[in-house]
């Protein structure tokens, strides 16, 4: 992949998980406290979410350099409200580490972390940022399936690769 195509698949990112933000606003207002509602399945949507927010930003800092130690706590996100502005801090931060990408080789580098127990890793630039993507796609339809458990059909918005592409004519 080249740097233009994973630009487009990061600016797709960036799309659904606004989308995803509407249908939690729309499911649940913008300050109801999550984790507070009594129903597990309403507090596995809010840890869900949390958890794609709290993967880009380890996954960016092990592309800058860091290796993190613990996922974000998710109990500091409780409402839609603070998931949504969590999405909008982590993409200015991924975005102005995009921009060090400067030349299709930065792809090709091999990157050397420790995951989250401490334990050495390496793999290419490309594979992370194919990671990333795919491991959003996958918890964002996690929470499109427990907002379907709740019977809240009439509230999703499609995050289809395909729709953003139709929606952006291109």
């Amino acid at each position: 992949m080249t740097l233009s195509e994973f630009r487009t698949l990061y600016e797709f990112n960036d799309w659904a998980n606004d989308r995803l933000g509407q249908m939690l606003y729309s499911a649940f207002g913008e300050e109801t406290n999550l984790r507070e509602t009594g129903d597990p399945q309403v507090t596995a949507i809010q840890e869900a979410a949390v958890h794609i927010i709290s993967s880009q930003s380890i996954w960016r800092n092990r592309l800058q350099g860091n290796s993190p130690t613990a996922f974000m706590d998710s109990t500091e996100y409780p409402t839609p409200l603070a998931i949504r502005m969590a999405f909008g801090a982590e993409r200015a931060r991924f975005w102005g580490y995009f921009e060090s990408l400067t030349a299709e080789e930065d792809l090709t580098q091999i990157l050397s972390f420790k995951t989250l127990d401490g334990t050495p890793y390496e793999m290419p630039v490309t594979q992370i940022l194919q990671h990333v993507i795919t491991h959003g796609m996958y918890h964002r339809g996690q929470i499109t399936g427990r907002l379907l458990d709740r019977g809240q059909e009439a509230l999703l918005i499609s995050t289809d690769l395909i729709t953003f592409y139709r929606e952006r004519g291109s």
